[in-house]
């Protein structure tokens, strides 16, 4: 514990002490206490542990200069008046030492050193060799030369840092901040690590700086609690540099300087700056001949591909959204560079191509979306070789799909000549002015080419390209139990009177053949001017067989499962229109014209093909640049099937409705 207590001794004062009246002469004092007299009103004495064996806590009070508190026999402290139990003792009362610390108490005597500094307040301290300080609170004490002494086994500790005194005309508020960079509206462009630098000019009378970066949204005094914001305050470096993640397209910032020099500390006026986010996107073109790139997260990829320029007239560009604003690219060789592109989380990149001789395989129309700059390895692949397309001559194209693409069929640009169009819709070659067919769809899109923002060209071989894309059938499902009920096909199964073959006999109930299974047609069908054939498959319908219906002849499958082309159903002519299959097609599952997965036939229908639950043209040519002039599948109208469609196929086209 500590004890304070009260003493003043002048430079003239007689220490007397009971018990024996010691008396030290002033020259004694100055001996001890420098050149010139101390006055001490508290003292504080912080004995260290050990210098009395016999106590824990030794807290002792020494007079000023004297040399010991206890003096002969007495039992009495000059000045505390506190008891000593013996001459010298090594015994505490009252949580006080009062014998045998300067003498005894550390194993011999302790030598008291010079003032530290002047007796101002909180100013003057002494100690001696036992490691008690004293602090001198009031009076007047000159610097003494004498250096501070050191205690047994240790080093000099170093002297205090002397108070700095601000120089003149150092106090005051820092001036507003000047020479900020990047300055106010700058665009910055950023690398991949997305660290930005900002720095400002010396600003007078600061000598510390505070300095806030944060999205541009950012509200009002958020500056440095919303999501994102950077901030460093009371640092004397003229720089900041932060990582933006995730990077905005805006941010603000601002930095006010600091007089930490004077008391009380000064705080000087922000400057703000905005400034736009910026980057490069970089990329480059490869061969894909076989459509092997996929879309691996939002970009494509193929391990291996090797490099491709674009050919002739290639451009690349960035247009962004917000805000908006297209930047164009240089392709040097197989490679490119967008520069200073805008940050924005839905930059659209698109390259253009040489449409003679290349298209993208990925992306998709050779364009990207979703991408946000910097950017890199947003590659487009290449090939000269179409992906697998079909055709139409004449006939009307229907999708149900109310959302999405409802029809694709990618026609190469090319693509150009007899039988070849660049068209999804052909011409007849009776009838060639306007005798294309039309494009309706429930709902979804029409993509014809390989260039999304043209989805409703290439419609038709003429100039114009009118389609329906939100039409919605209120007539009736004219599926397989539809026709089921028209042709009065009974409520319990009918006579089983097929099987694959053509029929040579009427159908066992005079109205319509039948089958109660899956049916596969592996021989050839021809069927005559005079001939007409309704089937009714309840199951699937493979064919594997060409079917021929003559001018005036009719032959309709109507299945309740699935109808399938086989894949050995066509031609190896690739410019061939000579039809493998004909009549009217109509599945409540999928029609589906299968794949051999290693270089099709082409397979060219006549008709009409139906596929209540889809439409799948699984074909494709190997080597793909077969694709570039010829469709994998093509489909004739045959308008004399309506002419010659049986009574019972037919229905009259009559709304009876009530009327006041």
């Amino acid at each position: 514990m500590k004890k304070y207590f009260s003493v003043c001794l002048t430079f003239f004062s007689l220490i007397f002490l009971f018990a024996g009246f010691l008396f030290i002469s002033a020259s004694q004092a100055l001996a001890q206490c420098g050149t010139a007299p101390c006055c001490y009103s508290t003292i504080t004495v912080n004995t260290p542990p050990g210098c009395n064996p016999n106590c824990t806590s030794q807290d002792i009070y020494l007079g000023l200069c004297d040399p010991y508190p206890c003096t002969g026999t007495s039992t009495t402290c000059a000045i505390a008046n506190l008891t000593c139990s013996t001459v010298n003792g090594q015994s505490c009362q009252n949580t006080f030492t009062c014998a045998g610390y300067m003498t005894g108490g550390c194993s011999g005597s302790c030598s008291w050193g010079a003032c530290t500094g002047p007796c101002g307040p909180g100013n003057g301290t002494q100690s001696n060799t036992c490691g008690a300080v004293v602090t001198c609170t009031a009076g007047l004490c000159p610097p003494s030369p004498t250096p501070a002494p050191t205690a047994p086994g240790g080093t000099p500790p170093p002297p205090p840092p002397p108070t700095p005194t601000p120089p003149p005309g150092s106090c005051g508020t820092p001036a507003a901040p000047g020479g900020l960079t990047p300055a106010n509206n700058a665009n910055v462009n950023i690398t991949a690590s997305k660290n930005v630098t900002l720095s400002w000019a010396v600003i007078p009378k600061a000598t510390l700086y505070n300095v806030e970066i944060y999205p541009s949204n950012t509200p009002a005094g958020q500056e440095c609690s919303g999501p994102d914001t950077h901030c460093r305050t009371n640092d004397p470096t003229l720089t900041y540099t932060v990582t933006l993640t995730p990077v905005y397209s805006s941010y603000t910032w601002r930095v006010q300087g600091v007089n930490s020099t004077c008391s009380p500390t000064t705080i000087g006026t922000w400057t703000t700056n905005t400034f736009n986010v910026q980057g490069n996107i970089t990329g480059g073109f490869f061969n894909d001949p076989n459509h092997n790139a996929v879309v691996v997260g939002n970009l494509c990829q193929l391990a291996g591909a090797a490099p491709q320029a674009p050919g002739a007239g290639g451009a690349i560009s960035a247009t962004t959204a917000n805000p908006v604003n297209t930047a164009t690219g240089t392709i040097t060789g197989t490679t490119y560079t967008i520069n200073n592109v805008y940050y924005d989380t839905n930059t659209s990149v698109d390259a253009v191509v040489n449409p003679a001789n290349w298209h993208c395989t990925c992306p998709v129309g050779c364009s990207y979306s979703g991408v946000s700059a910097p950017a890199s390895g947003v590659n487009f692949f290449l090939t000269n070789a179409s992906t697998a397309w079909w055709s139409s001559i004449n006939g009307l194209l229907y999708a149900a799909a109310p959302t999405s693409t409802a029809v694709l069929s990618q026609i190469p640009t090319i693509c150009g000549g007899s039988p070849c169009a660049q068209a999804l819709s052909m011409r007849t070659v009776i009838f060639p002015i306007n005798s294309e067919g039309f494009t309706m769809t429930g709902g979804g899109s029409i993509q014809s080419t390989y260039d999304p923002a043209k989805a409703y060209s290439d419609l038709r071989q003429d100039a114009t390209t009118p389609r329906v894309t939100s039409l919605t059938l209120n007539s009736p499902h004219e599926d397989y139990n539809y026709f089921y009920d028209l042709y009065s096909m009974g409520a319990t199964t009918p006579a089983v009177d097929f099987s694959g073959p053509q029929p040579g006999a009427a159908p066992t109930n005079g109205r319509a053949y039948f089958s109660n299974s899956d049916v596969t047609i592996n021989t050839p069908w021809n069927v005559a001017a005079n001939q007409s054939y309704v089937v009714f498959v309840h199951g699937n319908l493979t064919i594997a067989n060409q079917i021929h219906v003559a001018e005036g002849g009719f032959l309709a499958f109507i299945v309740s499962g699935n109808i399938t082309i086989d894949k050995s159903v066509g031609t190896a002519v690739h410019n061939s229109t000579v039809t493998q299959v004909e009549g009217v097609y109509i599945a409540s599952g999928t029609f589906t014209v299968a794949s051999n997965g290693v270089g099709d036939l082409k397979f060219v229908g006549g008709g009409t093909f139906v596929g209540w639950g889809g439409v799948a043209l699984n074909r494709d040519y190997v080597p793909k640049v077969g694709n570039n002039a010829n469709p994998t599948d093509l489909f004739q109208l045959r308008p004399d099937f309506t002419l010659n469609a049986p009574v019972r196929m037919s229905r009259a086209l009559q709304l009876w409705q009530e009327t006041n």
